[in-house]
C-alpha cells in the first residue's frame, strides 16, 4: 500500500470517527489528525480502567438524581440535556430502564 492510500483510509477512518460521536464528544477529538489518535482519546476517556469508570458513573449517577428543569429552561432543553446524561451513562456501563426514566422526568418537571 503507497503512503497516499494509507493517508486516505486513515482520513476516512478519522472521519466516521468524528461522525458517529455526538455534538458533546466532538469538541475532544476534533483537532486530531489521526484516526489512532481520536480513537486513543475516546479509549482512555471511555474505557479507562475499572476504578476511572466507577468514579465517573458515580459523578453521572449524582449529576442524574439531582438534575432538575428550571422555571426558565425550555423542555425540548431540558430534554437534550437529560438525554445527554442518560446516554453518557450508559456508555459507562449503567444500565437505566424506560421506567426509571419516565420517572426521573416526570418528576424533575416543575410544578405547573
Amino acid at each position: 500500500m503507497t503512503l497516499t492510500e494509507t493517508l486516505m483510509k486513515d482520513a476516512k477512518a478519522l472521519g466516521l470517527i468524528q461522525g458517529a460521536v455526538s455534538n458533546a464528544i466532538f469538541p475532544r477529538i476534533s483537532h486530531e489528525e489521526t484516526s489512532k489518535g481520536a480513537w486513543s482519546i475516546l479509549q482512555q476517556e471511555y474505557h479507562g480502567d475499572k476504578q476511572v469508570r466507577s468514579v465517573k458513573l458515580q459523578g453521572l449517577r449524582r449529576e442524574f438524581e439531582y438534575t432538575r428543569m428550571r422555571d426558565d429552561e425550555s423542555l425540548s432543553v431540558y430534554l437534550k440535556k437529560l438525554f445527554d446524561l442518560i446516554n453518557q451513562m450508559r456508555s459507562y456501563g449503567e444500565e437505566l430502564s424506560r421506567e426509571r426514566i419516565v420517572q426521573k422526568l416526570l418528576i424533575s418537571l416543575p410544578s405547573a
